[in-house]
């Protein structure tokens, strides 16, 4: 059985086994209004942020060819 087959085939749990799967932190306790779980993340702002270069910073050169790659 390749790997692709694999990942497709149906497994058949037991009431304890899914009970046991759900009793997990990541899942839903169940209640309407029980708390909802999430990743924490330490940095409040985690997207990279461009800042501009400075005017007294080298200047890049770059030369390209006739098909427009670096050279």
């Amino acid at each position: 059985m390749n790997p692709k087959e694999k990942d497709n085939e149906i497994i058949e749990l037991t009431d304890e086994e899914l009970d046991e799967i759900f009793a997990d932190d990541d899942f839903d306790n169940g209640e309407e209004d029980g708390e909802i779980h999430s990743f924490y993340f330490s940095n409040p702002d985690p997207y990279a942020k461009v800042k501009p270069r400075p005017d007294d910073a080298p200047k890049r050169e770059f030369s390209f060819d006739e098909k427009a790659a670096l050279l």
